[in-house]
């Protein structure tokens, strides 16, 4: 014989099993959301953002002035631009976008 109590109980766990089963569905629904965001995330660190445009070869500094304090330690510099296919008007707008050093303080002040 079941009591009202053992009867409670029962229908009790079998609620909870099935509060469990459908929280162990939506968890698994997370993970497979959380696996498909880091996936493009890795492909956009190792590929970059698509653009239309061609991108400018970087720079590579081959060369430069031992001391960085000479008077032409710019025009000691040797960097290689590479090949580029960016049109003329381009290339114009990303030099004059370049930052520029900031100049240097007299020697033997900070500020």
């Amino acid at each position: 014989m079941t009591t009202g109590r053992e009867s409670a109980a029962g229908s009790e766990c079998e609620e909870l099993r099935h509060e469990v089963a459908e929280l162990k569905d939506v968890i698994h629904v997370l993970i497979d959301s959380i696996d498909e965001v880091r996936n493009e995330l890795q492909w956009l660190a190792r590929n970059g953002l698509p653009t239309g445009e061609p991108v400018p070869a970087s720079p590579v500094l081959k060369q430069m002035a031992a001391d960085p304090c000479a008077d032409d330690w710019g025009e000691r510099l040797v960097v290689e631009r590479g090949d580029t296919d960016v049109p003329p008007e381009r290339e114009t707008e990303l030099t004059n976008s370049t930052p520029r050093l900031p100049e240097l303080p007299e020697p033997g002040k900070l500020f």
